[in-house]
């Protein structure tokens, strides 16, 4: 009875010693393919990220009532916003907490910014 418990211990040993090879060898296939499938999505998603942050997925308007002309990131979380809206052009200040309307003029083709600009200094002053 012994021997044939012996046997039978080993004999079972062995199998799941080569079971257990069989799975590591099928182990180090599984990776790679998970891996590359995860390099793939994260590719993806950061590809969708980058065209969805420079607006070519998604068209702006053209031909709305609000234009935004120019947008210039001062600093982190700071902005400032150049907007047309019928006529006129808007300075809009943008933190992180609030924005704020800086000047306003008509919009005229001729008129350079640093003119309207001086414009509404001196208006200030007076």
């Amino acid at each position: 009875m012994k021997p044939f418990l012996f046997s039978l211990i080993l004999t079972g040993w062995s199998a799941c010693a080569w079971a257990t090879q069989d799975a590591d060898l099928a182990l180090v296939p599984m990776s790679l393919k998970v891996l590359a499938a995860l390099a793939i999505v994260l590719g993806i998603v950061l590809l969708l990220y980058a065209l969805l942050k420079r607006g070519h997925l998604v068209p702006l308007a053209k031909n709305g009532a609000i234009q935004v002309v120019e947008v210039r990131h001062l600093a982190p979380k700071k902005t400032l916003y150049l907007i047309e809206v019928r006529g006129r052009s808007i300075l809009v200040g943008a933190t992180a907490e609030r924005l704020e309307t800086l000047a306003q003029w008509p919009t005229e083709d001729s008129a350079r910014f640093a003119d309207v600009l001086e414009q509404q200094q001196d208006g200030d002053d007076e």
